[in-house]
């Protein structure tokens, strides 16, 4: 959940030079339909907008955020972006430009939340956007339009035509275990994904956290500082950084991700 930042500003060009392209082409404002109105989804309806489309959002679940929803997303209570908000954000909208106070330079996923509000009121989006609207299926007709089949609260099914698709819904909307033998028999109080963890369990625990990613890093982290025994399994040697550097409490990506050309890290540490 911490990479919010890498690619957003590569990933926002790309998608409002492709929809200004499309704007050119076809002339006439045309609709499209975006699935999720997660992070990925709410750039796509700005820019779409930017490009004079009209942009037609669907989400499933009754607010935005994506994976980030506090309630029912991928996230714990205690989690932090690991990016700081200097490049946490997107590149028309830094969270100067917001009313969210900042104790940290790193913000929880309830501040990454409000951001995303901030981000839609700033640009008016919440109006484009269809909550409790589950997408079943999606066919591409004989003339390049795409008919939408959309459930909406619990029951209602409706058939939206539109001019052109982005599917939003991101790459960790599904939770993906290894294929590890024995695995599917352990029960469920024993076993959890990193997008179920909510918080530390009470106790002096054993855990062993398969994977080294942000999340897994992250979870092992806490349960070994609230005094859990937490073994780490990896394919490889890692290397764990601090997030902010030691003498200047600098935030790690200011230096990893400047367009310096040189860079003297002396400087820094």
């Amino acid at each position: 959940p911490g990479r919010m930042g890498l690619g957003l500003a590569a990933g926002m060009a790309a998608v409002g030079a492709a929809l200004r392209v499309l704007r050119r082409v076809y002339g006439k404002r045309k609709r499209v339909a975006i699935i999720g109105a997660g992070i990925s989804g709410l750039v796509s309806a700005k820019e779409a907008l930017d490009a004079g489309l009209i942009p037609i959002v669907f989400e499933k679940a009754s607010s935005i955020g994506g994976l980030w929803r506090t309630d029912d997303g991928f996230v714990w209570d205690s989690l932090r972006t690991n990016l700081s908000y200097h490049t946490c954000c997107f590149s028309d909208f830094p969270w100067t430009k917001t009313r969210i106070e900042l104790k940290n330079a790193f913000p929880t996923a309830k501040q990454v939340v409000q951001y995303l509000e901030a981000y839609c009121n700033k640009f008016s989006l919440l109006k484009y956007i269809n909550f409790d609207s589950e997408v079943y299926s999606v066919q591409q007709l004989d003339n390049g339009a795409w008919r939408i089949t959309v459930k909406k609260d619990i029951e209602k099914i409706s058939h939206v035509q539109v001019d052109f698709l982005i599917i939003a819904t991101g790459i960790f909307s599904k939770p993906k275990y290894p294929n590890i033998p024995g695995i599917s028999e352990l029960s469920p109080s024993c076993l959890i994904h990193s997008s179920q963890y909510k918080k530390v369990p009470e106790g002096r625990k054993t855990f062993i956290v398969i994977g080294n990613g942000f999340s897994g890093a992250d979870i092992a982290s806490e349960l070994s500082e609230a005094g859990h025994t937490v073994i780490s399994s990896v394919r490889r040697p890692t290397y764990f950084i601090k997030r902010l550097l030691t003498k200047k409490k600098i935030p790690l990506d200011l230096l990893f991700y400047s367009r310096e050309n040189v860079i003297k890290v002396s400087y820094y540490t």
